[in-house]
This record gives structure tokens, C-alpha cells and sequence, in this order.
């Protein structure tokens, strides 16, 4: 009987390691788990957290712009009338075409008034009261190096402010 430690390959060759793959060495797959989970979804929190933050601010930005925009329209006729009739005044223009119908049809006419008056230097005009088509603006008036509070009450007639009552003090 032969002894098995010196058995001999029929091929010549001597096996060297019984673990030994006799196919020679084979390529290695990475092994995969055949129970692994998708890859994760990456967050869209900043993406949220920007929307959450941007959004709000913009809607702000419009509802002041929008504000503005409608609080100017509204109190910039009032103002623009009293400036003409100060700046008409100031060169020494005709005041009735800046003045309310219901005072020239009262006989009178801030002509002979601001005749009587000190030169005007300067005049600015900054805060509006409107109600029902009337308007009172209030600002300051230097005539001759002395400040004035005024105070203008106005009238739309035509659609247009005119000047109907002036108070400097």
C-alpha cells in the first residue's frame, strides 16, 4: 500500500498546500449585503430654513414698499400745492391761482396779506394731515432771518389742492 504522505500527483506536480485554490488565484469582489439600505437622502432643512427666513422678508419689503409708495402718492399733492403758493409768494407772484375757490369767493386774496408781510427766505413743509379731500400741512417758514411755525389748511377744488387758510406763528 502506498504510503499517503509520498503519494505523487499523476501530473508531476506536488501539492503544496491542501487549501491551496487549484485554480490559481481568483479576482475578489467586494461582498455586498444583500440587505443594505438605500443610500440616505441628502437634507433639504437649509433649504427650508432659507425659504422660511427669505420669504418673510420679502413680503415685509413689499408691504412697506407698498405703503410708502401709496402713503407718498396721497400726502405729495398737499405739500406740492402748499410749495407753489409759497414759492409763488416768495417771488412775488399772483397767489390766486394757488388759492381755494371758497376764499376768492369770499372777497378776499392773500395778495394784500403777504404784501404786508416780511421778505420770505425759506420755507419746508413736512407733515400732512389729509381728510376728505381737505389737508392741513404743517412745516416752517423763515421770513427775514426769523422761523415761523406754519400752518396751511387746503381744499381740493378741481381735483387739485389750493391753499384756503395760513397761520404763521
Amino acid at each position: 500500500m502506498p504510503d499517503d504522505n509520498n503519494f505523487q500527483n499523476p501530473y508531476g506536480q506536488q501539492p503544496s498546500d491542501p487549501q491551496q485554490n487549484p485554480y490559481g488565484q481568483q479576482p475578489s469582489y467586494p461582498q455586498q449585503n444583500p440587505y443594505s439600505q438605500p443610500p440616505k437622502k441628502k437634507s433639504k432643512l437649509w433649504l427650508w430654513i432659507t425659504i422660511g427666513i427669505v420669504v418673510p422678508l420679502f413680503l415685509c419689503g413689499l408691504g412697506i414698499g407698498g405703503c410708502a409708495f401709496f402713503a407718498t402718492k396721497t400726502i405729495a399733492p398737499a405739500i406740492n400745492a402748499t410749495n407753489d403758493f409759497y414759492r409763488a409768494a416768495k417771488a412775488g407772484e399772483d397767489l390766486d391761482p394757488y388759492t381755494c375757490q371758497r376764499y376768492l369767493d369770499q372777497g378776499s386774496s392773500f395778495n394784500d396779506i403777504f404784501a404786508d408781510q416780511p421778505k420770505i427766505d425759506s420755507y419746508r413743509f413736512t407733515e400732512v394731515d389729509i381728510t376728505n379731500g381737505k389737508a392741513t400741512v404743517d412745516g416752517k417758514v423763515t421770513r427775514e432771518g426769523v422761523t415761523f411755525d406754519a400752518e396751511i389748511d387746503l381744499e381740493k377744488n378741481d381735483g387739485k389742492f389750493k391753499v384756503c387758510y395760513v397761520e404763521e406763528s
